[in-house]
């Protein structure tokens, strides 16, 4: 892991460009990776969640706003979703987070289960007449 790499490197004293060099990162990263708290685990994945890594998404604002139009109505098409927050609260951002968000916020229609009860052959079709 770099981070981990780097701040081993700068704790035993060595100099910011050769840390550089050896990291295949910049001067910048590494004084900015000085500032930051140890790191104490190795698991990246978490580390980048916790960080918030990434360019917070435009859509993700909008999250309280669908959650209400689809509690209201859950068969509330999409694109429809798309042109209200367009023209009534003036989203700018692209369509296409805008239907992953929607996605993951409509509920799931669940299908109801039916069971018969009965003895075996009581549901078969009676029509032949002998």
């Amino acid at each position: 892991m770099t981070r981990h790499e780097i701040q081993i490197l700068r704790a035993v004293g060595m100099v910011q460009t050769a840390v550089a060099a050896k990291a295949g990162v910049s001067v910048r990263s590494v004084r900015r990776i000085e500032g930051e708290a140890a790191v104490s685990d190795s698991d990246t994945t978490a580390l980048v969640r916790a960080r918030g890594v990434g360019r917070p998404s435009i859509a993700a604002a909008s999250t309280a706003t669908i959650t209400r139009w689809l509690e209201e109505d859950r068969t509330l098409p999409s694109g429809e979703i798309v042109r209200r927050l367009q023209q009534e609260h003036g989203y700018c951002g692209g369509k296409s987070a805008l239907y992953e968000l929607i996605r993951r916020l409509r509920p799931v229609p669940v299908a109801p289960l039916v069971r018969f009860e009965g003895v075996p052959g009581e549901f078969s079709s009676m029509t032949s007449a002998w």
